[in-house]
């Protein structure tokens, strides 16, 4: 696996991902992780690098041909947030696992379609302002020294966003399909398997849940194998702990 913005001390960091819930349980039920190609997102400006030409040092024009050939997955840094419960759980039944970037490493590092160069990439985005972003189409491209008729290269361009958005913290795990057509057909890619209860070190669910919901919720991954204090409700809204935090950040 190649990373990218993540140096060896960045290893034993916690890092999350919030699911919907029917998401999850395929999870759980399948024990895959589900990658997509990025012109499935929603924002624009995640595809925004692959719908341009832009200029290469000795003038030529080049476009990333090969948006087929990736699938991603993202994950964030960040605890937990409003913005990110409400980004990817809109129907307040969201779950935001744990685990740590070593452990996605040495996932993605066993898998066997990394038997070939550059399959897998997992990189921290590149928050900039939208004037930088704006120079490059049809101009120059992001960074000196790439070369974007590589992996690396074309994986560079995946991992740029909108400084406004820098509170999620973003990391992407990205898969190259080296130009398989048995997966680059197709829009999702499932091919990663895992097991949860070793990947996931707890579990949390939505703040926006109500009690009564989460208590059936617990049980069932209870029932799935998980203990009961890896499962925990999140205190995002919880009035009498704000109270408590702000009486004391008054004093």
């Amino acid at each position: 696996m190649r990373l990218i913005r993540i140096d060896e001390k960045d290893h034993g960091k916690e890092i999350f991902r919030i699911f919907p819930m029917q998401w999850f349980l395929d999870v759980l039920e399948n024990k895959r992780l589900t990658f997509v190609k990025p012109r499935l997102w929603k924002d624009p400006m995640d595809r925004l690098i692959f719908e341009y030409y832009f200029h290469a040092p000795d003038e030529s024009k080049i476009k990333v041909e090969c948006r087929d050939d990736y699938f991603a997955q993202c994950w964030t840094l960040k605890y937990e947030s409003h913005a990110l419960w409400s980004e990817y759980a809109p129907l307040h039944d969201g779950v935001r696992v744990k685990t740590t970037i070593k452990k996605l490493i040495e996932l993605f590092r066993e898998h066997p379609l990394n038997n070939k160069d550059h399959s897998w990439f997992m990189g921290q985005i590149d928050y900039l302002p939208i004037d930088d972003i704006k120079k490059w189409i049809g101009k120059e491209l992001p960074y000196k020294n790439v070369e974007y008729h590589s992996p690396l290269g074309q994986v560079h361009t995946l991992l740029i966003k909108l400084h406004q958005y820098s509170h999620e913290q973003e990391v992407r795990i990205i898969f190259n399909s080296n130009g398989e057509k048995s997966i680059r057909n197709s829009e999702l890619f499932c091919g990663l398997n895992i097991e949860p209860l070793e990947l996931f070190d707890r579990l949390l669910l939505d703040p926006r849940m109500p009690e009564n919901i989460y208590q059936v919720y617990k049980e069932k991954f209870i029932a799935y194998g998980f203990d009961a204090d890896q499962i925990i409700r999140s205190e995002l809204y919880d009035e009498e702990l704000l109270k408590q935090k702000l009486l004391q950040n008054a004093k």
